[in-house]
């Protein structure tokens, strides 16, 4: 693995590497490209009385948005600001000051703002 040219891009994380055939003998340079999806965990979805929040792991280079909507088809309406990490660990909480309240149904849309 050549590490000094490994680096995350947006949402995909590019691994350079070389890899040989024997006869003849040739050295190739490759390259893989892995999608870096956000995993969220299911125990920090949370619902008090006047809260709703969630949190996810990811690569602490990206930087993510939260959108919210009230019906699907969404027209989003962005929550938060951008949203970072220096140990990986995201968090998000709408107390409705940002979103209008709490309805019956409320959607929310993580994205790379990258």
């Amino acid at each position: 693995m050549i590490e000094s040219f490994t680096s995350p891009s947006n949402s995909t994380l590019f691994i350079y590497y070389t890899r040989a055939t024997w006869n003849p003998y040739t050295v190739l340079k490759m390259r893989s490209a892995f999608s870096i999806i956000p995993v969220i965990d299911p125990a920090s979805l949370v619902k008090l009385k006047k809260k709703f929040s969630f949190a996810w792991t990811a690569p602490t280079n990206l930087t993510y948005q939260v959108d919210y909507a009230t019906n699907l088809p969404a027209n989003w309406t962005t929550l938060t600001n951008l949203v970072t990490s220096t140990n990986g660990a995201f968090n998000v909480t709408d107390d409705g000051t940002n979103s209008g309240g709490f309805g019956n149904t409320k959607f929310y849309r993580l994205r790379t703002a990258n």
